[in-house]
């Protein structure tokens, strides 16, 4: 009995039409070599390094409301220290853990730096809707280099 092989080649690329070559096989297994079967590109690599972005409150930990009547509301603005590399655009934003909704925070968005520190003025208004909630929460502010 004689045992016929068949062995087909699938061409993928116009890439392997220019390439010369031998294909070797058994029953099992196909294996192709030669000229033309690799190909290789070069990219170029840029990059700047920059200073990393700094953040602080100004010593504030912090931010006590006090006793609140309920419909009122009892704001406080906390001075943030942002610095980085001059000339880069720095985007600042603010999460509160836990259930916070009658905590508003305005005054943070893209700002630009400067060869020295910039000053964020972040304003925090608290209006309680409840009789006797308490507020015990954190505040996370982060800021990040932009685009």
């Amino acid at each position: 009995m004689k045992k016929r092989i068949l062995l087909a080649m699938v061409i993928l690329s116009t890439s392997l039409l220019a390439a010369s070559g031998t294909i070797t096989g058994t029953s099992d297994k196909a294996a192709i070599s030669g000229e033309g079967m690799t190909e290789s590109i070069n990219l170029t690599l840029t990059g700047k390094a920059v200073k990393p972005v700094t953040l602080s409150s100004n010593e504030v930990t912090t931010v006590e409301f006090g006793t609140v009547l309920l419909g009122r509301t009892s704001t406080a603005i906390v001075p943030l220290t942002v610095g980085g590399e001059s000339g880069f655009n720095v985007s600042l934003a603010a999460e509160i853990t836990g259930n916070a909704s009658n905590v508003t925070i305005t005054g943070l968005s893209k700002i630009t730096l400067e060869d020295v520190d910039s000053t964020v003025n972040m304003t925090l208004a608290y209006k309680p809707t409840t009789a006797g909630e308490i507020l015990n929460e954190t505040l996370t502010v982060t800021a990040t280099y932009a685009d």
